[in-house]
């Protein structure tokens, strides 16, 4: 095996998280550790719903996370299942257009829709300029039930994908690490990424995402 695979397989990592109590949503906290870091200048967000009504506007969230700098940031809103939910996902990619740096400039935000609704596709990539260092894959929606930390949640898992020798993203996950006790170890998996098994190919964790990111683009299309 070449060195640089090995040195792939010590360096990118996965982890499952299962929620099972209203307190721990790591879902949550690795989204918005990751909208927070400036040196993310990609943001991808896919979800079937996102939840701007009632009493829980998912937007909030996103603006008191943003870094002060994000005149030089990129977004992408992917949704959304059905029209029902279609005037939630104008207002989320709406606010979150407004979010501006301090020189005034906002970030740059593109909804992107299938030509169909029953986008259901619940994904988070982050990237910056060496391409996608961290990515979220599961079971949760942009909604209070899965993204809030309301007394009415669901039970989710979500998988977590990031390249540990990157500083900011290997930062995101050291954090929640933290939180981690002997008490609630059991809602935590983590391993290697197996860049050898033959179902990876001999691709990196990173060409894996960057494939995933093209795919999405490629299957959706920017709307207004």
């Amino acid at each position: 095996m070449p060195l640089s695979s090995g040195v792939k397989l010590l360096m990118e990592k996965v982890a499952i998280f299962l929620r099972k109590s209203e307190a721990e949503n790591r879902f949550r906290q690795v989204i918005l550790g990751s909208f927070n870091v400036h040196d993310f200048s990609e943001i991808m967000i896919c979800s079937g719903f996102f939840q701007e009504r009632g009493k829980y506007y998912a937007s909030d969230c996103f603006k008191s996370a943003a870094p002060l700098l994000v005149c030089h940031r990129k977004v992408s809103v992917v949704g959304v299942y059905n029209g029902i939910w279609k005037g939630d996902f104008d207002r989320f990619s709406s606010e979150i257009g407004q979010i501006k740096c301090p020189c005034g400039v906002s970030m740059h935000v593109a909804k992107r829709r299938i030509k169909r609704y029953h986008w259901h596709a619940k994904i988070f990539i982050a990237s910056d300029d060496d391409g996608p260092q961290l990515g979220v894959i599961g079971s949760s929606n942009i909604t209070s039930r899965a993204f809030g930390i309301t007394k009415s949640w669901n039970f989710e898992a979500d998988a977590i994908l990031w390249n540990s020798a990157n500083p900011a993203a290997d930062a995101v996950m050291g954090e929640i690490f933290e939180s981690v006790t002997d008490n609630n170890a059991s809602s935590v998996i983590v391993s290697n990424y197996a860049i050898e098994d033959k179902v990876n190919q001999g691709f990196s964790l990173r060409k894996r995402l960057q494939d995933l990111v093209a795919e999405i683009e490629e299957m959706s299309e920017i709307v207004e």
